[in-house]
Order: structure tokens, then sequence, then C-alpha cells
């Protein structure tokens, strides 16, 4: 895995894969869904109805992984939809770990079984800001996951004065092995730490 940070907008990530938690309910109301929804509003459209047939038993959906062109052409370019929280609140914490992790192997496993599709960004704080986690737990799960992989890993931290995407850091896990990796082990180049 070659793990790259940027600061920017999610959303212009040349990455194959724009990757994102999501509830069960259908519903993209906040956060990178929102922006999401905005800016590919057929995404949204494939969402709800895939959520549609578990309207009663929602919980069904925890875990599962929703790919989605971004354009209708057969370009490469997906947002994953990642089943992380059933419900929606922003008082509790909301994202169930265990799904989180097991929509990030389904993506993993996704990504190893295509040819072309070789990279994924994550939004910094994926899970975290609207569902409560922690995002030393997320980080390392995403970490986990896609380790032992030759794939690319974007974590994209928002940046509204950034026209395009800055690289900040890069870190090559087969060159550099840990059993696991703290976001706060990534530091800019002037030593300033990202938290």
């Amino acid at each position: 895995m070659i793990l790259k940070l940027y600061e920017g907008d999610l959303l212009r990530s040349d990455a194959n894969i724009i990757a994102h938690q999501t509830n069960c309910k259908g519903i993209m109301g906040n956060g990178v869904a929102k922006q999401i929804r905005h800016k590919w509003s057929h995404i949204n459209i494939k969402y709800r109805e895939y959520c549609e047939p578990y309207n009663d038993s929602t919980h069904l959906l925890l875990g599962d992984c929703q790919l989605v062109s971004r354009t209708n052409e057969h370009d490469y370019k997906y947002v994953a939809n990642l089943f992380g929280q059933d419900n929606i609140s922003s008082s509790n914490r909301m994202t169930n770990y265990e799904a989180i992790f097991k929509a990030l192997t389904k993506l993993k496993e996704e990504m190893e079984d295509s040819e072309f599709v070789k990279s994924v960004a994550f939004p910094y704080k994926m899970s975290s800001d609207l569902g409560g986690a922690s995002w030393s737990i997320i980080f390392t799960m995403i970490c986990e996951v896609f380790a032992s992989t030759d794939l690319e890993v974007e974590i994209v931290k928002w940046n509204q004065n950034i026209q395009n995407n800055v690289l900040i850091s890069t870190y090559d896990y087969g060159k550099n092995p840990k059993p696991y990796i703290l976001y706060t082990d990534i530091i800019y180049p002037e030593g300033r730490r990202i938290v």
C-alpha cells in the first residue's frame, strides 16, 4: 500500500474510487454524502434504490459496500458507499466499527478483483466527525485492511482555500511495514502534525 495524504477537496481526487461512510436509511443529508449528492445526483438515486428494499430491516445493510460510477462511462471512476452506520444522529456514536471494517474489506476485495481500479480516496476523519467514531481507530482500520495490497490509498483533508489538491506526505507501507500506523505518525515536511 502506498499511503498519500492530501489537503484540498475529496471530490476532486483523481483516485479511481472516492469512498465515504453512509447510513442505511438512504439519506445523504450531511458531510461528504451531501457533497456527493449535489455533485453527482445519480449516485444519490442509486444509493436510495439500493436501500429501499431494506426499509424494514436497514441493519442488514451494515458492512456492505456499494460502488456507483461517477459518470455514465466506463472510465473506472466510482463512489463507494460504505454502510457503516444504521441510524442518523448528531449526538451519539452512530458508526458501527465492525460494519465499517467489513465494508472496507469488501471494498478492498472489489479493488483487488479489478485490473483497472488501483486507487481509493477517503475523507480525513471519515466516520468520525458526523459518525462519532475515533479517527485513530478508523485510520488504523484503513491501514490494516489495505496494508498488504499494491493499492494506493489517499486521505484528503478538507481545505476550501486550495483549488487543486496538494500532496502533503507519502508513506510506502511496502518499504516500511509496521503492525499499524497512527495518523499522528504522518507529519508535514515542516514538522507540523496533522491533527
